[in-house]
């Protein structure tokens, strides 16, 4: 081989390292970054999922089941396929606990207290 060939190959060689370098530390970065945010997921897991109400819908996406706070006292209703009321079961403003049971027109069928 001549001297110029040589040279060339020596040159492709270095390039060849270079770029082996840095793929190993950029992958030995993206370990350390993937662990590090790994732990830091491991250990700020929220212990409490606060919201003020949680909806649940059927398939169709109507609204069946709420639990929330309304009037500064929490409830859970259980509405039909209609939309409407059937079970309401809430504390009063003054912590009394209430059960209501709702007919298909609205009416009440049973309250306690």
């Amino acid at each position: 081989m001549e001297r110029q060939e040589l040279e060339t190959l020596y040159a492709r060689i270095q390039k060849v390292e270079q770029r082996l370098r840095l793929l190993l530390e950029g992958w030995v970065l993206s370990v350390l970054v993937l662990g590090s945010l790994v732990l830091g997921v491991m250990w700020s897991t929220p212990t409490a999922f606060r919201v003020q109400s949680v909806e649940i819908v059927d398939k169709d996406g109507r609204m069946r089941i709420v639990l929330g706070v309304g009037h500064d006292a929490p409830v859970l209703l259980l509405q039909d396929a209609q939309a409407r009321a059937r079970v309401r079961l809430g504390l009063l403003p003054d912590g009394t606990p209430q059960l209501e049971l709702y007919g298909p027109g609205q009416e009440i069928l049973f309250r306690a207290p």
